[in-house]
């Protein structure tokens, strides 16, 4: 079976072939042929049932890391206004 794969490596969104999965881990079969076991979510990457769920993942990530970034823009611009008082 395959889950949809986020934030491993350098690619969006990758299909890994799983042995299994429950609510909590994954179980991924290795290029050697032994199993591993990962957790579905973690910091490092997250498993997806389908592609529209992946998919939404990484724009609401995208989004807020988006949102984030603008607001520290206008911080910095803030301060350099507050600089030319100077």
């Amino acid at each position: 079976m395959e889950l949809y794969r986020t934030g491993y490596g350098g690619m969006l969104i990758s299909r890994v072939e799983v042995e299994k999965y429950d609510k909590k881990s994954v179980w991924i079969k290795d290029a050697d042929g032994s199993v591993f076991k990962e957790k579905k979510h973690s910091g490092f990457n997250d498993f997806w049932e389908t592609l529209n769920e992946a998919k939404k993942h990484l724009r609401e990530s995208i989004n807020e890391n988006i949102s984030r970034h603008r607001q520290g823009i206008k911080k910095h611009q803030s301060a350099l206004i507050e600089l030319k008082k100077y």
